[in-house]
């Protein structure tokens, strides 16, 4: 519907669209035309099995506690079922974005407009005995990104490491056009832009991303650097991790203790220490936690008040209404547009 109003509307400025969808996400419910894409014989089980408990890291061992692990016992097929499942939402979005890219078609907007598709977060579906996100192991941590103008770039496979924080940095690039200055940020950014990658210029970037997570199974703030190939996570409360994802892509060598590797766990310890204070970190969290438990037993009393954001239409301006130019609704509430009457008389 944006996409309609905005090629019927006589606003020159350009369209910036978000269009989010919840799938594929737990819990793994999908509908029967995308289940049936898939037959459970083609759907393989976890290559990386869970590891025993001395063999297993400190933040997956709590992750096995947040999401009750033992609980169940999950045969191989209910692990199929929930794998096709994630599989048949992942087309249910695929269907969508081929609908939104169908208007654009539609709309004569699909050539000179920019399309990225990124999500959150990935799913464990089963890897390692773990499920869900909440860890920075590859199956949880790695997600899709495509930039898609094709007017501007061609076609191919970026294999340099990025992250969401560079998202903003990009847009505000593709914002800026040879009338239009680049917008400044408020405040600093963190990530760089992406224009160049996409444009097949890999001579200056750094090959580098930095992820932090604060939330379910850490005991303190935790930090992942991925450098090339290499991964690094870090974490207080936690032995160090590094793996090398070329030549070990499960993750199931964890080479921080390899003496080869130290002077890489040496550089990569002082570029955790450079990023932030762990400690001042843990503070402020700690204090975040306070003042959103406060609140939150705040609007539980009384009438429960909701912080969700409910954009409601204006019926008024939607139809043919006593108070708008009738000539005009007809021309604007059409695309593709009528040529405009020109009486021959005023």
């Amino acid at each position: 519907q944006a996409i309609y109003d905005h090629a019927r509307s006589t606003d020159e400025r350009p369209l910036c669209l978000v269009a989010s969808f919840i799938h594929p996400h737990d819990p793994y419910a999908c509908r029967k035309k995308h289940w049936d894409l898939y037959e459970d014989d083609d759907i393989a089980l976890p290559t990386a099995p869970r590891p025993a408990a001395k063999d297993n890291d400190a933040h997956s061992l709590r992750l096995e506690k947040v999401i009750a692990l033992d609980a169940v016992d999950l045969s191989d097929d209910e692990i199929r079922t929930a794998r096709r499942a994630y599989y048949a939402n992942v087309s249910y979005v695929d269907e969508w974005v081929g609908k939104l890219m169908d208007t654009l078609e539609e709309c004569e907007m699909a050539q000179n407009t920019t399309v990225m598709l990124v999500a959150d977060h990935g799913d464990m579906l089963g890897e390692r005995g773990l499920w869900y996100k909440m860890s920075f192991l590859e199956w949880s941590n790695r997600i899709p990104l495509i930039i898609w103008q094709p007017n501007t770039f061609k076609a191919r496979r970026v294999s340099q490491a990025v992250a969401q924080v560079d998202v903003l940095p990009t847009l505000l690039d593709i914002a800026a056009d040879k009338t239009t200055p680049k917008p400044e940020p408020i405040d600093p950014l963190c990530g760089r832009s992406l224009l160049d990658l996409c444009k097949g210029n890999d001579k200056n970037d750094s090959d580098r991303c930095v992820s932090e997570y604060l939330a379910e199974g850490a005991k303190a703030p935790m930090l992942m650097i991925r450098q090339g190939t290499l991964k690094y996570i870090h974490c207080p409360s936690d032995d160090e991790q590094l793996f090398d994802l070329e030549n070990d892509p499960d993750e199931l060598q964890n080479l921080a203790a390899n003496p080869k590797h130290q002077a890489t766990i040496a550089e990569f310890r002082k570029q955790v220490k450079a990023h932030w204070n762990t400690d001042k970190m843990t503070e402020k969290v700690i204090h975040s936690q306070h003042k959103r438990r406060t609140l939150y037993a705040a609007l539980r009393m009384g009438k429960y008040t909701s912080w969700d954001y409910d954009p409601r239409p204006d019926p008024s301006q939607q139809y043919t209404r006593s108070h708008l130019e009738l000539s005009d609704f007809d021309v604007k509430s059409r695309y593709p547009r009528p040529t405009a009457f020109k009486p021959k008389w005023k």
